[in-house]
């Protein structure tokens, strides 16, 4: 038993890598205040408009 606890532990920690390495690299601040997150980007990035609107699509205001 103590072997299978040993392999599951493994995959489950190469999975959450693997997911992490999925994740896209963003230049990009997150910060908080007064119960609101902001998204602080640089302003000659490429894609800052594109990321901007992602991010307030889904952390606008409940609809």
């Amino acid at each position: 038993m103590g072997g299978r606890k040993a392999v599951t532990r493994r995959l489950r920690s190469s999975t959450r890598v693997a997911r992490r390495a999925r994740l896209p690299l963003v230049p990009a601040r997150i910060a908080r205040s007064a119960r609101r997150i902001a998204l602080h980007l640089p302003h000659d990035w490429p894609w800052q408009h594109a990321w901007t609107h992602l991010f307030d699509t889904a952390h606008g205001p409940p609809g």
